[in-house]
C-alpha cells in the first residue's frame, strides 16, 4: 500500500518543453500580426489630431478677427510650421510645427486673413500631403468655416 501512495506523490505536474515552445510560438505570431495594425492606427490618430488642432486654430483666428476688429490677425503657413500673427509688428502667440514627412501646399492661399465681420478675405484651398493621405482644406467665401476633404 505504501508503494502505491509513493507513486502518486512522485507524479510530476507541469508542461513539457514542447508545449511551452508551441504556446510561445502562437503568442509571438499573434503579437506580430497586431503590431502593424496598431502603428497604422496611430498614424491615423495623429493625422486627425493635427487636423483638429489646425481647425481650432483657424476658428480661433476667425474669432479674434471678429472680437478685435482693430487688430490685424492672420494665420501664415511655412514649410515646417504655421503661425498665428497678431498686429502689424508680428507678435506670434501661437506657433505650431508640422510633422516631418508632411507638406502643406498653399498655392492659392498663402495666409488666412479674416475681415472684421468674421468672413474670410480670400477664399482658397490648402493641400496637406501626409505619408498616407492627402487632404484639401477648403475656405469658401462667406462666414462659413473651412471644411476638410480627404482625397
Amino acid at each position: 500500500m505504501e508503494k502505491f501512495l509513493y507513486k502518486i506523490k512522485k507524479c510530476e505536474v507541469g508542461f513539457t518543453l514542447i508545449e511551452q515552445l508551441i504556446s510561445l510560438t502562437v503568442l509571438t505570431v499573434i503579437i506580430m500580426l497586431i503590431v502593424p495594425i496598431t502603428f497604422h492606427r496611430m498614424n491615423d490618430i495623429s493625422e486627425q489630431q493635427f487636423l483638429n488642432v489646425l481647425s481650432n486654430d483657424i476658428l480661433y483666428t476667425q474669432n479674434m478677427a471678429f472680437s478685435y476688429p482693430e487688430i490685424y490677425i492672420r494665420l501664415r503657413f511655412y514649410q515646417d510650421h504655421y503661425e498665428l500673427i497678431v498686429g502689424h509688428f508680428g507678435n506670434i502667440p501661437i506657433r505650431r510645427s508640422i510633422p516631418e514627412n508632411w507638406k502643406i501646399s498653399s498655392s492659392s492661399l498663402s495666409e488666412i486673413i479674416f475681415s472684421k465681420n468674421g468672413t474670410i478675405r480670400q477664399g482658397g484651398t490648402l493641400t496637406i500631403v501626409t505619408p498616407a493621405n492627402t487632404y484639401d482644406v477648403v475656405f469658401p467665401l462667406g462666414k462659413g468655416r473651412e471644411y476638410i476633404v480627404k482625397r
